[in-house]
């Protein structure tokens, strides 16, 4: 499919009910504006994109009922976004969709969720990091297998670069997706990130694990009752050290060279691998990353560097198929 066929891509899609993956050709956010149609051009690309709070004035909050949650001490709001006036977080979640490059549709169920300590946090930490390493990216070639790290970087910098907050000036702040489960969803954006349980060690360190790619993210998450659920929060990397070492040994020992189990690297904010993102638990690819089911892996190790901001759920009609069709772009 070319980009000029892609203003047409909702009505296609009707037609196709069961269709599962489309290819498309070459960048489609180049025509981006198209895709995503009657977005509402006056909401704000920069760090307000973020920030929830009716303080904003923001005309789309005038008549929007956001519900209380969580306990006295870590109260955070709710929005189940399911009608018209609803129309510039919806917008914003297309957006948010566009840039991973799935179906907004795919979503059954979607709530806005806003955490005001949170995102104190969150946005103390990105003034903090924009006074001391800007980017953060690093000339790695001193590093071993330092070709293979750069592609990586690459790969995650032109994901950051398709959204129209980053700067050259200012720390990168990227979405990213968790496949999750429903109470595991809500318990971060009660309480934020580091309080729930993990699946294992950590192959590529003990840290809190983001995907770029709903495919991936979906092999996480647990269905129930024919759902699962999805969180989208915004990350911020920092300096990001890029990891090719695999967690074991073809004899299946710990490679104590890897990073299975361990705390960050130091003077580094975050680590970073691609993957064949066909298979979960999947080993850092070697040679080039162009692949179609390349999939990203990054790890953070502060529940500051990442702010929740939508949770939704997607309907299985069996427990391999989404009932709305996303796309692989």
């Amino acid at each position: 499919m070319s980009h000029n066929l892609l203003k047409k891509l909702p009505d296609f899609l009707d037609h196709f009910p069961k269709l599962k993956k489309i290819h498309v050709e070459g960048n489609p956010l180049a025509t981006y504006p198209s895709y995503i149609s009657k977005i509402d051009p006056n909401f704000p690309l920069d760090s307000s994109f973020w920030n929830w709070e009716p303080a904003n004035k923001c005309k789309w909050y005038a008549d929007i009922d956001w519900k209380a949650k969580g306990s006295k001490n870590t109260r955070y709001s709710a929005l189940l976004v399911n009608d018209a006036s609803d129309q510039g977080i919806s917008d914003k979640f297309r957006l948010i969709a566009a840039q991973l490059g799935f179906d907004p549709r795919t979503a059954s169920r979607l709530y806005a969720v806003s955490n005001e300590k949170l995102m104190v946090c969150f946005n103390n930490l990105l003034d903090l990091l924009g006074t001391q390493s800007g980017r953060g990216w690093e000339n790695i070639s001193t590093l071993s297998h330092a070709e293979q790290r750069q592609r990586f970087l690459d790969w995650h910098e032109h994901l950051a670069n398709r959204c129209a907050w980053n700067s050259a000036e200012r720390p990168l702040v990227i979405p990213m997706l968790q496949g999750t489960t429903e109470p595991a969803a809500w318990s971060i954006c009660e309480n934020g990130f580091g309080t729930t349980g993990t699946t294992d060690a950590g192959y590529y360190g003990s840290g809190i694990y983001f995907t770029s790619k709903f495919d991936y993210a979906n092999m996480y998450a647990r269905e129930k009752d024919g759902v699962k659920w999805f969180l989208v929060s915004l990350v911020i990397p920092g300096h990001t050290f890029p990891v090719v070492e695999d967690p074991y040994l073809p004899d299946g020992s710990v490679n104590e060279g890897g990073y299975l189990g361990k705390a960050g690297r130091h003077g580094y904010h975050s680590h970073l691998t691609m993957v064949d993102g066909s298979q979960a638990n999947a080993l850092p690819l070697k040679g080039e990353t162009s692949i179609s089911t390349v999939a990203d892996e990054l790890v953070i190790f502060s529940g500051n560097q990442a702010l929740p901001l939508f949770v939704f759920a997607v309907k299985y009609v069996s427990s391999h198929s989404p009932s709305l069709p996303f796309l692989v772009f």
